[in-house]
């Protein structure tokens, strides 16, 4: 007797409500699963797409720097060397290392020519963002002469510099 006390019976309410409550649980994991597993693939698809894209604007860009400052060069170099450009006047020179600076000053911030005798001939892009020209030859005996440049009033003598410069003993020479 005490065993027929003890087995309870499962009505048929409780074993639809067990059954479905397993079966909503199997449901729920066997999906969660699958979404997580396809959301994983898909994020590290996603974040190799996005690392070669990056990649590839960054290796784009450093071309694009490289390939720009080769070509300022080789146009200008050709300018230079035949006379196109008379670097010994002060107006024309100037002129012509502004416009260098203008045109390309996303991606230069200072340009200079030197001759075989010594002198120099640049400008640079302040730290305000404006121009400062330069020079060293035989006119500024022995010194830097920097200039600023201002659109309105032209280039003024900004600072001296007194020392012994020869540009030919520079690493970019």
């Amino acid at each position: 007797m005490t065993n027929k006390k003890l087995k309870k019976t499962i009505s048929i309410r409780s074993s639809v409500i067990i059954y479905f409550t397993v079966a909503m649980l199997t449901t729920v994991i066997l999906i969660g699963s699958i979404i997580f597993s396809n959301w994983i693939s898909s994020t590290i698809d996603i974040t190799q797409k996005t690392a070669k894209d990056i990649n590839f604007e960054i290796t784009y860009q450093i071309n694009n720097y490289l390939d720009t400052s080769e070509k300022i060069n080789e146009d200008n170099y050709i300018l230079i060397e035949n006379n196109i450009v008379n670097m010994k006047e002060d107006g024309i020179r100037n002129q012509f290392l502004i416009g260098i600076l203008q045109n390309h000053s996303e991606y230069i911030d200072s340009f200079a020519y030197a001759t075989e005798s010594g002198e120099l001939y640049g400008i640079r892009k302040s730290i305000h963002n404006s121009f400062e020209l330069y020079k060293y030859d035989s006119s500024t005996k022995g010194k830097i002469i920097y200039y600023s440049y201002d659109e309105n009033s032209g280039t003024q003598r900004t600072k001296t510099l007194d020392s012994r410069y020869d540009p030919r003993e520079s690493n970019w020479y």
